[in-house]
């Protein structure tokens, strides 16, 4: 912030707005091009103490809060949006870990051939032989087929179940108090 440390400064609050102004409509064309932009002000007593350049700062809102897409968050506002990404990091780790490394481990293990050991000391770069042994097999389409064919009347059956488990509790017939009657009470 070189306009901090020298000694002019802003003199008046207009220097200081028409400073803000210009920066902002730079970075928010910028952002209108596709490459959309952060603008952080340092508000220093130096900077926004006196009431010249607070009134600056204040034309300044005023004008950026006429944009559409401009958020103009407090720290508070900052800290509450971020939190909601931190209530679900622990499951996106988890997942990471269950799911993500072992997808990672067996496209890394299919570039190699491994003893029928499992030795994996033992294993040799292949490269790309083993995906094109496999798809110059004869079993290949066939067992391909069985899998879509598998996938699909799964995923259907698994939907028509939950609608149906779904309407049938949410049914007129059907009301909250009954369905809690028929979970067993573990205190019996």
């Amino acid at each position: 912030m070189t306009c901090a440390s020298s000694p002019a400064g802003f003199d008046n609050g207009e220097e200081y707005f028409q400073f803000l102004k210009d920066s902002f409509d730079c970075l928010y064309a910028e952002g209108q091009a596709g490459s959309p932009k952060m603008m952080s002000l340092g508000l220093h007593c130096r900077l926004v103490g006196q009431p010249g350049r607070f009134q600056g700062l204040k034309k300044f809102v005023d004008y950026i809060r006429t944009f559409d897409k401009v958020w103009v968050p407090t720290r508070l506002d900052i800290a509450r949006h971020w939190a909601d990404y931190l209530y679900i990091l622990p499951a996106f780790v988890v997942m990471l870990l269950v799911i993500g490394y072992p997808i990672y481990d067996t496209v890394y293990l299919s570039f190699f051939n491994t003893p029928p050991s499992l030795a994996m000391a033992d294993k040799t770069y292949v490269g790309l032989d083993n995906y094109s042994r496999i798809l110059g097999s004869d079993s290949f389409r066939e067992v391909t087929i069985n899998t879509l064919i598998w996938t699909v009347f799964s995923t259907v059956f698994a939907f028509i179940l939950g609608l149906g488990a779904a309407l049938s509790l949410n049914s007129y017939f059907v009301r909250p108090q009954h369905a809690a009657r028929a979970v067993p009470d573990p205190h019996w």
